[in-house]
């Protein structure tokens, strides 16, 4: 079970949307397979689910969290909580196998354009003009916030080992063990960026 609504301007501008499309799609799901008599499910969730963790790497078995219910920026990390919930407590009893997988910041060809990567390769792609120098980035925060990046066909892989080897009820990351900092993901992104930090703006 793959299907959400994800990318972080959709969190904020159709909340309500976020979470019926979580909450719901799971339940549909789950009364599908027991109808049906499908024994197994895999479900997508999200590294959302433990906002800011105390550690990195973060273990499985980590606090999961929504630091403020009213901010509409969680929505995501709630439905994809939901989700897990649902999948682990209805498996006990009607599944002979489920597997949770939570992959972190997955890019790659035809990934859309509201996710981190694309937003930024588009913006210094905007404020070059074609010249020579250095480019002016605001970034939202420090520019030391890290997230751990998932290129596609390693995500694919990741999952392909979950269905061969995963145990039932079992919770797997798919991320690679070192975290990358933003302010580098400019650097990723363009051949001469200067990334210039926007704390406590929008």
């Amino acid at each position: 079970h793959l299907a959400s609504v994800n990318g972080t301007e959709f969190f904020y501008s159709k909340p309500e949307t976020v979470l019926e499309v979580g909450i719901k799609g799971i339940l549909n799901v789950i009364d599908a397979t027991i109808r049906h008599g499908v024994s197994e499910l895999v479900v997508a969730s999200s590294s959302e689910v433990y906002q800011t963790p105390a550690r990195i790497p973060t273990a499985e078995d980590a606090a999961l969290s929504i630091p403020d219910p009213l901010n509409p920026r969680y929505s995501y990390a709630g439905a994809k909580i939901a989700t897990e919930l649902l999948a682990l407590n209805y498996g006990r009893k009607h599944l002979g196998r489920v597997l949770i997988f939570r992959p972190h910041n997955v890019y790659g060809p035809d990934m859309g354009e509201e996710h981190v990567i694309p937003q930024l390769t588009a913006r210094l792609l905007g404020l070059a003009g074609g010249g020579p120098g250095p480019i002016d980035l605001p970034i939202q925060g420090t520019g030391r916030e890290t997230r751990s990046f998932v290129y596609i066909d390693d995500l694919v892989d990741g999952v392909a080992r979950i269905l061969a080897k995963g145990e039932h009820q079992n919770i797997y990351h798919v991320a690679r063990p070192a975290a990358a900092r933003i302010s580098r993901s400019c650097g990723v992104s363009a051949t001469r960026p200067a990334c210039r930090s926007t704390r406590g703006s929008r």
